[in-house]
């Protein structure tokens, strides 16, 4: 039996640590190259269910990938908004929503442990 705030703290703790990690590389990634690299989304996506998981006691269940996959979308949107500043939201395309979607896939599959499945 887990504690509940082992259960439910820890996900958030350990994907918002991944997910301040990987939006600051993203965001450094875009603004040193001038590219916005698509699969760079769904790596953001696998780090914040890597943290989601590891803080999980038991490697992952639908809770820490639900804290991944909210936790990689804020991300995202973060680093969009330090780029492109508060208008960001103008600045998607189509594209990024594929990249999304691959973003959540990512951190939900790995956030509730079925990366080796």
């Amino acid at each position: 039996m887990h504690n509940t705030i082992t259960t439910f703290l820890f996900p958030i703790i350990g994907a918002a640590i991944f997910a301040a990690i990987s939006a600051a590389g993203w965001y450094a990634m875009v603004y040193y190259s001038g590219y916005e690299i698509g699969l760079a989304a769904a790596a953001v996506g696998a780090l914040c269910g890597i943290g989601a998981a590891m803080g999980s006691p038991d490697d992952g269940n639908w809770w820490s990938g639900s804290v991944a996959v909210a936790f990689a979308l804020i991300a995202i949107y973060a680093a969009k908004v330090a780029l492109f500043g508060p208008g960001a939201s103008s600045s998607f395309n189509f594209y990024d929503g594929i990249w999304g979607l691959f973003a959540v896939f990512a951190a939900w599959h790995i956030g509730t442990g079925q990366y080796g499945s």
